[in-house]
Formats: structure tokens, sequence, C-alpha cells
């Protein structure tokens, strides 16, 4: 066993070289060893197959021969001691170690672990834990971690951790706390395979590229936690992203390069909580959950294809909660969107005439008070459509949509709008758009590939106030023109002046209009 003890004074091992036969320490020109004079090399003979070093107080650092490969069968400890201290595990040659672990007290200290052949082992557990105050920092490449123990970083009171890893494997789970202090460090994994990753801290921020985690990736920060993706990355586990502020999960980046797989994903948080996917595509194994009290938001803005083969949802914002998607979307399951009763806007935003959107189960929005904007072009619900809103001035949109199920809407009081083109309802149709002046605008639009089809049983209840109903559109073309199919349908505009624009109307097959007065 090798044993290096130092003193309280700052002091410097420029080059610590181990070979099978004898072991080599050149201290910096300030530093003496075994009583030597300062900066002269000490050689002790005999293998080493373990160190303990105790650098003790002071600014020390300590590096291994940088041409040289550093191996030992047994263990690796070092003890920085308090100070701003300096492990520097730096060589061209291989490091291979039974086991590593560094400890410090307070101050800063930063450890590297780069092996130039390689890949670098440590067989056994891999220990980076740092006293209070400052900012450590641990870099790690092209270094191998077997052992059942993972990696663990650990830090003081009111100290944090920023964490390098490129080109590591580690078999079991990457263990990172990174500590309490307020301010966010940025921790970045890059060409990386782990057994999993699990953080902790303050503000855990993580930048994951063109890595592999075969297991759960976990985010916990008492203030925030964020990740971001880029290249390819796929988590074989779950993805969970939790904190008492924000959280958000952004892949891509956008209009880049890039895929991201996972199984479950949930991202969930008080305040502004996202989940956004850029990049060429996305693909969520199983469900996909984005809650918070605050500003959920859900954006699919992928090249390619964006899929969730479980159930969506969304819910929980007292403010505003955004779902929208720019890029093509596939829900196998059911999707929901859920607000705080006192919410102020929603806006569900899903597919454009370029990137469609699929929902294979049912559809659910249900909003408080507040306003809702819904904008369906150029998707297909395979189930059940539900629209559920408060008290607050509505706006619905559908154009070139399919609804396979039955289609729902009760839009609650206030002045709510439904505009309706090239879209067909192949199940039963019902709107209770309830008190306030609303407006139905349906088959409006020239040069629509279709037209607007109801092929079940229409109820339309429009509520008291003054409602206005505009239902295709003469002077247009084919298109414009609205195709009823049960004889039982009934439009009824309630109590108020009601106005339906007869005259310009273009209507095919048969309904019943109650309460209107034709114009």
């Amino acid at each position: 066993r090798l044993t290096i003890t130092g003193d309280d004074q700052a002091n410097g091992i420029q080059s610590l070289l181990v070979t099978g036969t004898a072991v080599t320490v050149t201290p910096d020109g300030s530093t003496s060893v075994n009583g030597q004079p300062a900066g002269m090399a000490v050689t002790l003979p005999g293998a080493a197959t373990s160190l303990t070093a105790n650098l003790l107080g002071g600014n020390d650092s300590l590096s291994i021969n940088g041409s040289s490969d550093f191996a030992l069968t047994g263990a690796a400890t070092f003890n920085l001691g308090g100070g701003n201290n300096t492990l520097n595990l730096t060589t061209t040659g291989h490091v291979t170690l039974g086991s590593l672990a560094v400890t410090s007290g307070s101050g800063s200290s930063s450890v590297t672990v780069s092996p130039g052949a390689g890949p670098g082992t440590v067989n056994g557990r891999a220990l980076f834990s740092f006293g209070p105050g400052g900012t450590n920092t641990v870099a790690l490449s092209n270094t191998s971690f077997p052992g059942p123990a993972g990696v663990r970083v650990t830090a003081g009171i009111s100290g944090s951790n920023v964490v390098t890893a490129n080109n590591v494997t580690v078999a079991r789970t990457f263990s990172l706390n990174t500590g309490r202090a307020a301010s966010t460090q940025l921790q970045t994994f890059t060409n990386d395979t782990l057994g999993g990753l699990a953080m902790t801290g303050a503000n855990p921020s993580l930048s994951l590229t063109s890595s592999t985690i075969n297991g759960n990736l976990s985010e916990i920060g008492n203030l925030s936690s964020n990740c971001s993706t880029a290249n390819v990355v796929a988590v074989t586990g779950n993805v969970i992203l939790r904190s008492g502020g924000s959280a958000g999960l952004i892949t891509g980046p956008p209009l880049m390069n890039g895929t991201f797989t996972a199984r479950n994903v949930t991202v969930s948080g008080p305040g502004v909580v996202t989940f956004f996917t850029g990049g060429t595509s996305a693909t969520i194994n199983g469900n996909l959950s984005v809650t918070g009290q605050g500003l959920p938001s859900i954006q699919v803005q992928t090249s390619g294809l964006t899929e969730v083969k479980g159930n969506v949802v969304e819910g929980g914002g007292s403010r505003q909660t955004t779902f929208l998607t720019l890029g093509p979307f596939k829900a196998d399951r059911n999707v929901t969107v859920r607000t705080a009763p006192n919410n102020t806007i929603a806006a569900v935003i899903i597919g454009t005439s370029t990137a469609p959107a699929a929902i294979q189960g049912n559809l659910t929005v249900a909003t408080g008070n507040g306003q809702l904007g819904m904008a369906l072009t150029n998707v297909t619900v395979g189930g059940a459509t539900r629209i559920m809103t408060g008290a607050g001035p509505d706006t619905l949109q559908f154009n070139a949509t399919t609804f396979q199920g039955a289609f729902t809407a009760n839009t609650g009081a206030g002045a709510d709008t439904l505009q309706i083109d090239a879209t067909t309802f192949q199940g039963a149709f019902t709107a209770n758009t309830g008190a306030g002046n609303d407006t139905f605008n349906i088959a409006q639009a020239a040069g629509m590939p279709a037209p607007v089809t109801f092929t079940g049983r229409v109820v339309i209840n429009a509520g008291p106030g003054n409602d206005t109903l505009r239902l295709g559109r003469s002077t247009g073309d084919a298109n414009s023109r609205a195709v009823f199919s049960v004889p039982t349908s009934s439009l009824n505009g309630g109590p108020g002046f009601n106005t339906y624009f007869k005259s310009t109307s273009q209507v095919t097959g048969p309904a019943n209009f109650l309460n209107w007065t034709n114009a």
C-alpha cells in the first residue's frame, strides 16, 4: 500500500508514477517529499497495489504521470482535505483501479479522470464526496465503471457540483447530487452509456448528447429541474423530472437532426412545466404526463414523427396551458388536457396542413373559466371527443379533421365561436354552448378539399343569448357546404334574438331549425 500524507500548507505533486516495481513521486518546487529538498523526486521501491492520500489543509494538487499507465489492483483513496484542491488522473496511457474514492473538506475541488489509451477501468465503486461550500468539478472521460455500485457524486452544505462525462460507461446508476446552491450548474453527458442517471439538488440541469441510458433517468430539484437532449438519446426506462418550481424536458434541438426515445415520461412542478420535442423524431413507448399548477406546456416541433404509444395527460394549469403540435404527431391511446378551475387561458393547437396528427383513442379537453383557443387541422381522432369549458369566451376551430367517434362540446357561458371547415363527424355531434352570444361558422371557406359532413345525429343547443349561425356558403364552391344525414338532427338557437343566414347558406340533407330568425 502506498500512503501519501500532506500537511496544512499548499503542496503539489506534479507526477505520481506507479510501475510494477517502484513508485516515483515528483513534487513541485515548493513541496518536499520524505524530508528531501523541495522539488526533488523520490523513488520508493516495491510494487504498490493500493493508494491512500490524505492531503490535509491548504490548496493542494496531485497529478499522475501524464505519459504512463496508472494501475492499482486495490483501492485508490484520495482525501483532498480543506482548501481549493486539484486531483488530475490524466495520462496518455491506461488508468486501471480496483476502486476510486475522492473526498474533500470545505472549499472547491477539481477532479479529472481521463486516460488516453482506453477505456480506463474502475472495477469497484466510484465515489466523489465533497465538503461544504465552493463549486466542485468532476470531469470523466474514456472510462468504464463496471462495478455493481455505479458512480456516486455528492455535495456538502451550500456547495455545488459540476460534472462532465464524455465517452463514459457505467453498468449501474450514475447518482449525482448537484448541491444546494441556488445557482444552476449544467451537468454535461456526451457519448455515454449508463445503467441509470439519478440527479438531485436545488437546480439540477442536464445536457445529454448521443447517449444511452439502460434504465431510468430522474431529476428531482428543490427549485427547478431541466434536461435537454441532442443527437441520438435513448432511455430504456422512465424519465422523471420533478421540482418545487419549474421543470422541463427539451429534445432536439428544433430544425436539426436528433432522436429521443423513452418508456414513460413525467414532468411535474408548480411553475413552468414543459415537454418540448424538436430534432428528427421522438418516441415515448408508454405514457406522457405533464402537470403543473402554473404553466404546463406540451410542444411538438419534430421534422419527423413524435409518437406516444400510451396515454397523454396534461393538466393542472391555473394560468396558461399549452398543447401545440407543429410537427407530425401520433398518440396511440388517449389525449387529455385539463386545467385548474380558475385558469386564465388554454391553447390546444393540434396538427397543421403539412404536419398531420392522429389520436387513436379519446380526446378530452376540460378547462375552467378562462379562455380556450382550440384548433385542430389535419387531425384524425379515433375515439370520442369531449370538450368542456367554463364561463370564458372559447373558440373551437376544426379544419380537414375527422372525428371517428362521438363529438361533444359543452362550452359553458360566454361568447363562444365554432368554426368548422372540411371536417367529417362520423359519430353523433352535440354542441351545448350555454349563455352568451355564440357564433357558428360552418363550411364558410372556399377552396377546401371536402364539405363539412355530419354522418350521425346533430344536436346544437346555443342557449340564451343572441346567437349567429352560418351554415354553408352559396357564394363559395361545392365544398362550402354542410351535409346532414340523420332526419332528427336539431339546431336550436335557444332564448334570444338568433340569426340564421339561410339566404346565403348551402346545406344538403335533413335538419330541424328551432328559434332562429332567417336572414
